[in-house]
């Protein structure tokens, strides 16, 4: 298992704010009608949603990833993501990779 240090950079929003952008921004995106409670789907772009994927996961040949239950799971080719889902390649963290014991 490989984990990963991710910097954000922005300061913390007054409470109004934040409180604004949950219930406008987060909380409808957390929504989806064919998935389970708390899971996500596989293809944010199905919902119209941007999706983003760190330039570390273009170094494997497969992605993996929750496929809108948490018991099922979707295993595909990178190449195969990048042509359906077309991501934002996009630098999420800083540091190092550390290696750790699954």
């Amino acid at each position: 298992m490989f984990t990963r240090v991710v910097e954000l950079t922005s300061k913390p929003r007054k409470s109004r704010e934040l409180s604004s952008l949950i219930n406008d921004k987060i909380v409808p995106i957390l929504r989806f009608p064919d998935c389970e409670t708390g899971a996500m789907p596989p293809f944010g772009n199905l919902y119209d949603m941007p999706v983003f994927a760190d330039e570390s996961l273009a170094r494997d040949k497969e992605i993996a990833f929750n496929a809108g239950s948490h018991r099922e799971l979707v295993r595909l080719a990178w190449d195969d993501f990048v042509r359906l889902v077309e991501p934002k390649i996009v630098r999420f963290g800083g540091g190092s990779i550390h290696s750790t014991a699954a």
